[in-house]
């Protein structure tokens, strides 16, 4: 599976996901009919509090990370890894076209990205999960 390539060293931790993905679809539902993001991400933070499992949280390119920062109780902050694809867009911006990193503007500040856009996002991810000690 994807997710297999994605933590190729650790079977117990494929075991635990693959357990919540496929054994228990319903406790991993998230309601996308409610109009509250910040209720998702919140049931998701408490199945990985209740799993062991340290969220990671990733805003989109260009927007703030403090919105989504401010969806946590302070006290769970803490053990969140915030990524934020703010800066690392503005500086790539300053030299390239907005069509090299995104191929639309959906999001009329931002748009899905190109491959150069997601490799930017790939490498802040891996910098956030580094300095995080949850890579080597």
């Amino acid at each position: 599976s994807n997710f297999a390539r994605c933590v190729p060293n650790d079977i117990k931790e494929i075991s635990r996901w693959n357990s919540l993905m496929f054994n228990q679809p319903f406790k991993l539902q998230i309601s996308f009919n409610s109009n509250s993001t910040q209720a998702n991400y919140l049931h998701i933070a408490q199945l990985c509090k209740e799993n062991n499992i340290r969220l990671v949280v990733m805003q989109y390119p260009l927007r703030s990370i403090s919105e989504l920062v401010a969806y946590f109780p302070k006290n769970d902050v803490k053990g969140i890894i915030f990524v934020e694809n703010k800066k690392n867009f503005e500086r790539e911006l300053l030299e390239f076209s907005y069509s090299r990193l995104f191929v639309d503007k959906f999001a009329l500040d931002f748009g899905h990205a190109t491959s150069f856009g997601n490799e930017l996002i790939a490498k802040e991810v891996f910098r956030r999960l580094k300095e995080n000690r949850v890579l080597p």
